[in-house]
């Protein structure tokens, strides 16, 4: 996609493997504070020389659960002339009213040029994909290392990743009962005084702050029967060790409900709450 003379524009917080993916491909590399269009601005207009341009975002971010700005970035390329790559492992099957990712999210329609996915979170598999026009597929086939000079998936594993599309598109009410489900859990955790930082999706983070503090609530909830994982330095910058919570369809309302008396009785205990 991208080699020496291109420039690829990335946000502060994008997945490990796309900061790779840029040094991997001899272009150049520059980023932007995160979700922060003045920033990004800012390194498209200092940046005029570059015939081609590539802003790379992830659709949902993998520890804050927030989500792209995707229409001022719509702009923004338009304004600049570069393309969009999005990154939808944590968005498809997550956000828009259908899961259909980002774009749905923002009801916007063709603003995003590449759609990079995994299919080993919502959808159960193992694998990856790139989604985008005809010609640009058509051109990755013949050119992608990646593509060419590896195997195809396993029959099963292309099944199991079939079927699970397929329920996406054929159970919109597991969609709807992810998005109340997501909604309750953050506002009960924000109501005991927990934060959530800026998240909007069903991948709701708990800053806690100290690793010890962190390490301590997570063992304290596993006991009392709550599968969470905590995320900490180096993986997030020091101080804002969390944990990260990933609401699911299947919950019910009284699952989330003691999963929050659960919290609150961990966190009065370890002094996180008053």
């Amino acid at each position: 996609l991208c080699g020496r003379g291109d420039l690829v524009i990335i946000d502060k917080l994008d997945h490990a493997s796309i900061i790779d993916g840029c040094m991997l491909s001899g272009a150049t590399h520059k980023s932007f504070l995160h979700n922060n269009m003045e920033s990004l601005e800012r390194v498209l207009n200092n940046s005029k020389e570059y015939v081609s341009k590539l802003i790379v975002v992830d659709a949902v971010y993998s520890m804050d659960g927030d989500v792209a700005n995707l229409p001022e970035i719509s702009r923004l390329a338009k304004k600049y002339n570069a393309k969009i790559m999005a990154d939808e492992a944590h968005s498809i099957g997550v956000i828009g009213k259908t899961g259909h990712g980002i774009e749905e999210y923002y009801g916007l329609k063709g603003v995003v040029d590449i759609h990079m996915g995994t299919l080993s979170k919502t959808i159960p598999s193992v694998g990856g994909y790139l989604a985008g026009n005809k010609d640009l597929i058509s051109y990755l086939k013949h050119t992608s290392r990646a593509f060419i000079f590896s195997a195809s998936l396993p029959p099963v594993a292309a099944a199991i990743a079939k079927a699970s599309f397929e329920v996406i598109e054929n159970e919109p009410e597991r969609m709807l009962k992810l998005h109340k489900n997501g909604k309750q859990f953050r506002e009960g955790l924000n109501s005991m005084g927990y934060s959530t930082m800026n998240s909007t999706t069903p991948l709701i983070p708990i800053l806690i702050g100290e690793e010890e503090d962190t390490l301590k609530l997570c063992k304290l909830v596993h006991d009392e029967g709550i599968f969470i994982c905590p995320i900490l330095f180096p993986a997030i910058p020091k101080g804002t060790n969390r944990l990260r919570a990933h609401v699911l369809a299947t919950h019910t309302s009284e699952d989330i409900d003691r999963a929050l008396d659960i919290f609150e009785r961990a966190g009065k205990k370890l002094g996180l709450l008053t």
